[in-house]
């Protein structure tokens, strides 16, 4: 080791922490009883990734076999509605 190396001050090479090349940002934002039941889910469903099983798991849970979410509706107005014909 370069001894005029910051790191050469902490003490010796081995002890110095290696560091890993990603995070799984998928377990750092999920609660762990939550990530622990995501991996199930993969592990039952035979889904390679995590990301790829959380897709999964959302898009079921929003949209349902048939589409539990309604459509985007369009022209609708926000005013009131009047009973009756326009003359």
């Amino acid at each position: 080791m370069n001894p005029n190396h910051p790191a050469a001050s902490r003490g010796s090479a081995g002890a110095r922490r290696n560091r890993a090349a990603f995070r799984n940002e998928v377990k750092t934002r999920l609660d762990d009883l939550t990530y622990e039941a995501l991996q199930r889910y993969q592990a039952i469903h035979g889904i390679e990734s995590t990301s790829a099983a959380m897709q999964r798991a959302l898009r079921m849970s929003l949209l349902g076999v048939i589409g539990m979410l309604p459509p985007e509706i369009s022209g609708v107005s926000a005013d009131l509605g009047e009973v009756g014909t326009v003359p």
